[in-house]
């Protein structure tokens, strides 16, 4: 862990007058801001600075174009930092997942961490509204190729949106396959049934910024003067250059189970969304699931499940 002084170096060169750590969990602190109230959040750490070397790349971009901007701040990421990557979460308060109905069909993987109990739901479906505005602002952010923002990345279509998304579901599939989890059968279906959408995608649209991992657990919200606000999103380890579906999808299944989140999450997000491109988008992103994820909970057989029923469609 980064040394005690040094840590409160760091933060008050990014503009902080001071910075109090909780006794109990080191990881938390609260950060005292030169004018404003003091904040709560995490300090996320890695001792492999590369772990986290497109989640840093992520938050310079986002924070070059939109200055202030509802994700996590990156404070330093220097080699003398003890533990590598030195990023500010606001972890604590409340997630999307806190306001899932128990019992909704959805995959519980995001549901499964410790919740916090909403003591109100006022202001839910304005900070939705909030949700949708952020998410867009990612969304405007155009990139120059289609992949990981350091680089890494095998598909070889980096600058053909269809063809970079044919080849990932392609990839997908040929994975779920070969573990077992479809049949030579099944699998010709779901190819059919994309090839069917493809087209739907324009060969020259432009990568834009995406988080690629934005269930539940990653939308934040916080409680001010009793009504529930919007906080930020987070964890960005995973963006990289895509198409907006791709966090719309998987974003979507959870807003649906909630009454008028979806609705309220596209006010604010403005931009149609075509109904078809978000299926394709929600059968790769179900595919990818499948083929990577382990079976925790029961993310893996949900989502099989969900093919199913995107294939009836």
């Amino acid at each position: 862990m980064v040394d005690e002084a040094e840590l409160k170096a760091l933060v008050c060169a990014q503009g902080y007058r001071d910075l109090v750590r909780d006794p109990s969990e080191p990881s938390l602190v609260t950060l005292f801001p030169q004018e404003g109230e003091p904040q709560q959040a995490y300090l996320r750490f890695a001792r492999k600075p590369s772990r986290f070397a497109n989640e840093e790349a992520a938050l310079r971009l986002i924070h070059q174009k939109l200055g202030t901007a509802p994700v996590p701040q990156l404070l330093l990421s220097l080699p003398e930092v003890g533990d590598g990557l030195l990023v500010v979460s606001y972890l604590p308060g409340l997630n999307l997942a806190d306001f899932i109905p128990v019992g909704a069909d959805i995959p519980t993987m995001p549901l499964a961490y410790q919740r916090s109990q909403p003591e109100t739901e006022a202001g839910l479906l304005g900070s939705l509204v909030n949700a949708g505005k952020a998410v867009r602002r990612l969304h405007e952010i155009d990139l120059p190729r289609f992949c990981l923002l350091d680089g890494a990345h095998p598909n070889p279509h980096l600058h053909n949106a269809r063809l970079y998304t044919q080849q990932e579901a392609r990839h997908m599939l040929s994975r779920v396959g070969a573990l077992g989890y479809v049949s030579d059968v099944e699998a010709k279906h779901i190819t059919v049934w994309l090839e069917e959408r493809l087209p739907l995608i324009g060969e020259t649209e432009p990568a834009t910024l995406t988080h690629f991992d934005l269930h539940a657990g990653n939308v934040r919200f916080c409680v001010r003067d009793g009504r529930i606000q919007f906080l930020a999103i987070f964890d960005f380890e995973l963006a990289r250059g895509w198409l907006p579906e791709d966090d719309l999808a998987l974003l979507s299944w959870y807003l649906r189970v909630l009454p008028g989140g979806w609705e309220a999450f596209c006010e604010g997000y403005v931009r149609v969304v075509d109904k078809q491109r978000l299926e394709m988008f929600e059968m790769i992103k179900a595919l990818t699931a499948v083929a990577y994820s382990k079976n925790d909970y029961d993310w893996r057989d949900w989502c099989r499940n969900h093919i199913q029923k995107l294939l009836l469609q």
